[in-house]
């Protein structure tokens, strides 16, 4: 079930958005909306397989800017 902010419970395939997700609309009350999108490192666009190693090697207690040098000259 797609949670609008209807909260109805018909909806029907609307088209899509500009960045290709699928919209849908409300057969009740013509509101479009589409899928939210889990996020889980926010606006970071780094994959998670990169941002795992970088916590990683901070949890190890390395600093931020030799992390950040590292990351720098590998990740890029």
């Amino acid at each position: 079930m797609i949670l609008a902010t209807c909260q109805h419970d018909k909806s029907h395939r609307h088209g899509k958005d500009r960045q290709g997700r699928q919209r849908y609309k409300c057969a009740l009350c013509s509101e479009t909306f589409v899928e939210p999108v889990a996020k889980p490192l926010g606006d970071l666009r780094i994959s998670m397989k990169d941002a795992t190693t970088i916590r990683g090697m901070l949890m190890e207690g390395m600093s931020i800017r030799s992390a950040e040098r590292l990351a720098a000259s590998t990740f890029t």
